[in-house]
């Protein structure tokens, strides 16, 4: 789990379904370390057919808090990549 991760499978995903824009998460929701990361570290990133955005993001609470935060974090970065492609 890793930027470079959320990137790939956001741009390898776009490719295979043939969607105009893809969005990808991976991380640790927790509540204990996974893999030597931290619960609420997540990675995202959305690729569109001119670019991909990934972001590195931390969260705090408790899984389902984190779960939560890191779905609406998620939904702005595609609200950021669908709009930045469009222009």
């Amino acid at each position: 789990m890793s930027e470079e991760t959320a990137r790939d499978m956001a741009e390898k995903v776009r490719q295979l379904t043939g969607t105009a824009c893809s969005l990808s998460t991976t991380g640790n929701l927790g509540p204990d370390v996974l893999e030597d990361k931290e619960a609420g570290l997540v990675y995202m990133a959305v690729s569109t057919g001119t670019r991909t955005l990934s972001r590195e993001m931390r969260f705090t609470g408790e899984r389902g808090e984190i779960k939560e935060s890191a779905a609406l974090a998620a939904l702005k970065l595609l609200v950021e990549g669908v709009t930045e492609s469009s222009k």
